[in-house]
């Protein structure tokens, strides 16, 4: 694996922290539909944490033993569009963008 493709992957890592911390935070504890909000979000966050928490792990240990493609099949197999977030991320960093999420 290249510098840069590590590189990628520490900002995707990044990106995918960001999401989860700019989640909906001001729930209003009297209105019943920002508890189905706030319980829809952190289940999507859950999810992201979950495909995201091992790329931490192999950026610590310098990518030995990390496949790219069962990484990115894990984010194809979800049911939140992440894939196509992360895959645009990637490919726009690759070209020399620093993308946000």
């Amino acid at each position: 694996m290249t510098y840069l493709n590590k590189e990628v992957y520490k900002h995707l890592l990044y990106c995918s922290l960001h999401e989860i911390r700019t989640g909906n935070n001001d729930t209003k504890l009297w209105n019943p539909f920002d508890w189905i909000y706030s319980f829809k979000e952190t289940k999507k966050n859950k999810e992201l944490a979950y495909l995201f928490h091992n790329l931490a792990f192999f950026i610590l240990h310098d990518f030995k033993g990390f496949e790219e493609e069962t990484f990115w099949n894990g984010l194809k197999n979800s049911k939140y569009p992440f894939y196509a977030k992360y895959k645009n991320i990637y490919n726009k960093y690759l070209e020399g963008y620093s993308v946000m999420t």
